[in-house]
């Protein structure tokens, strides 16, 4: 029996497991979900890079499903996440502090940094593109981007 694409959630809030069963969950790590049931506990493999995958049950409400189902079955080669062509860019913003990839769609960038924005589909987590990879990055790590020819559009 084979699953539909894998779908893969984003934790919004940590939770502490309470049974051998559950996971415990830490804000910005992905899940990958297995199984979800009507009760609101969903089944997960937590996908934490450098470590023992863990499998377990955690609340729903601890989670947003990420659209698309990204990274999950990769069927060809890629040096980081390369952007297909087919993604518009949204927006520029500029880096405001420096950010180190947590996982491996995550984007790395440096302070000062211009980040295209490809996708805004959770508040906190923004998808981008610098230097020709793509990943997810922290929303409140940037800026607008005004180059000096035009003013930013401001208040009334």
């Amino acid at each position: 029996m084979r699953a539909k694409r894998s779908e893969i959630a984003q934790v919004i809030a940590p939770y502490e497991a309470t049974s051998a069963e559950q996971l415990s969950l830490t804000r910005g790590q992905l899940i990958m979900i297995r199984k979800k049931t009507d009760s609101g506990w969903w089944e997960g493999e937590l996908q934490a890079k450098g470590r023992r995958r863990q499998i377990g049950w955690f609340p729903a409400t601890y989670v947003k499903v990420l659209q698309g189902g990204r990274n999950s079955g990769r069927n060809t080669p890629v040096s980081g996440s390369r952007i297909e062509m087919t993604e518009q860019i949204l927006d520029k913003v500029i880096a405001l502090y420096t950010y180190k990839a947590q996982n491996d769609d995550e984007l790395s960038f440096e302070k000062d940094d211009i980040i295209s924005v490809l996708g805004r589909d959770e508040p906190e987590w923004w998808r981008g593109e610098l230097n020709g990879l793509s990943g997810l990055f922290p929303s409140n790590y940037v800026g607008p981007f005004v180059t000096s020819g035009k003013k930013a559009s401001g208040g009334k």
